[in-house]
Parts: C-alpha cells; sequence; structure tokens
C-alpha cells in the first residue's frame, strides 16, 4: 500500500506544480501589455529642395559659395568693367536642373539668377519659395521697359538689396526667373 501511496502523492505534486505553473502563465498571458506611451509631436514643414537662401548666400567668397553648393559646373570671367574684377559661377542646384548662376564681385558673391523649373502665379512666391526673400507686403515697381517684371529694392532677410524681382515668361502668363542683387562690394 506504500507503493500507491507515493504514487498518488507524486501524482498530486506533479499536478499542482504543472497546474500552477499553467495558471502562471496564463496571468501573464492575460495580463494588458505594457507598451511605452508614443508622444506625436509636429515637425517643421521640410523646406523645399528648391529653395536657396540667397541672404545668408549674399557677400560669400566663391569659396564659402562652393563648400555650400558644391563645386561649380562652369567658371566664366566676368569682361564689362564695372564688373571686374569679378567673374560668374553656374552651380547645379537640387530642383533646378538650369543651375543658378552667381555673380562674384572683388571675390564676394553679389548677384543671383535662376530659371525656375516650375512657374509661379505670383512673383511674390516665386521669390520667397526659390530664394527665401520675403518682400511682404510691399507693392512692387512694374517699368514700361519690362513690364514683365515684378521688382522690389530694400532689406530682406537682413540684406541690403539693389533688386530683387521675378520676371514672366508672356504677357498674363506665369514667373519663370528669379534675381537679386546686392550693392558691389
Amino acid at each position: 500500500m506504500d507503493k500507491p501511496l507515493k504514487f498518488a502523492a507524486l501524482f498530486y505534486a506533479a499536478s499542482v506544480f504543472f497546474g500552477c505553473q499553467k495558471a502562471e502563465e496564463s496571468k501573464i498571458s492575460d495580463a494588458p501589455v505594457s507598451t511605452p506611451e508614443i508622444v506625436r509631436t509636429s515637425t517643421p514643414k521640410p523646406e523645399s529642395k528648391a529653395k536657396i537662401d540667397v541672404p545668408q548666400l549674399a557677400g560669400k567668397s566663391p569659396e564659402e559659395l562652393d563648400k555650400i553648393l558644391g563645386k561649380p559646373e562652369k567658371i566664366t570671367p566676368a569682361t564689362v568693367a564695372k564688373e571686374t574684377p569679378g567673374e560668374y559661377r553656374l552651380y547645379k542646384t537640387e530642383g533646378n536642373p538650369k543651375g543658378l548662376s552667381v555673380r562674384f564681385y572683388r571675390g564676394k558673391a553679389v548677384r543671383f539668377n535662376i530659371i525656375l523649373e516650375k512657374s509661379f502665379a505670383a512673383a511674390k512666391d516665386a521669390l520667397l519659395e526659390t530664394f527665401n526673400i520675403d518682400v511682404k507686403n510691399i507693392p512692387p515697381t512694374i517699368e514700361k521697359a519690362e513690364p514683365l517684371s515684378q521688382k522690389w529694392q530694400g532689406e530682406f532677410g537682413g540684406v541690403r538689396f539693389t533688386t530683387v524681382y521675378a520676371k514672366k515668361d508672356k504677357p498674363n502668363g506665369q514667373f519663370v526667373m528669379v534675381h537679386a542683387e546686392i550693392a558691389n562690394l
């Protein structure tokens, strides 16, 4: 009789042990899963790939612009007397396959010009989205000799510009070119 009693006790102990193990497992699996709280923050809209921050580039040396914009595609010495000593550099920029033309005078960037890949309905938008120049609510000047251009002058982005303008492709057309120039330094 001793053997059946030991066997029963062993069987009871094993069922208690495995039964508790099973209950413990179900407790763990039924418990709510704790996940870290996801905090959603608004991220600023990325700058347009086509935007060139002209107020930040104005007055910089060719070497500084080469570091920022990459090696120029073309370098042409200035030949007009009032532009010498100087040169023109053509930079390829993302979003502007026709390139950014920069004129340097005495080693400083003074003029920026680009033919836009995407045209704009408003000159203000073309200047802001392409050159990061905000002319705010200042009315443009439209000259009789250049009726396709809307021009401004003044301080924009902390830089004094002698002229900034956007030019249309045709009367009642879209703005397809932007230009910014500071005084020769």
